[in-house]
């Protein structure tokens, strides 16, 4: 039997549609990568608010793994 499945429905992140079961999830996720691979430090508050360290991290997240970044 699978787990729980969490889906993100709309974008999260700066200029995104950021509802709070949605940001909250991303925090969740965020805060899941160690600190070496882009994870936050220290971590979010997962309030499912998205202001600007949730956004600094999502950007964080993005360059390390993408190599550039849209928050």
């Amino acid at each position: 039997m699978a787990g729980p499945v969490n889906i993100i429905r709309r974008s999260v992140g700066f200029g995104g549609a950021n509802q709070l079961p949605d940001v909250q999830i991303v925090q969740k996720l965020i805060n899941a990568v160690p600190v070496a691979r882009g994870g936050p430090t220290p971590a979010l508050v997962v309030d499912g608010l998205c202001g600007p360290l949730t956004c600094g991290a999502i950007r964080s997240f993005q360059t390390k793994h993408i190599g550039s970044a849209d928050g």
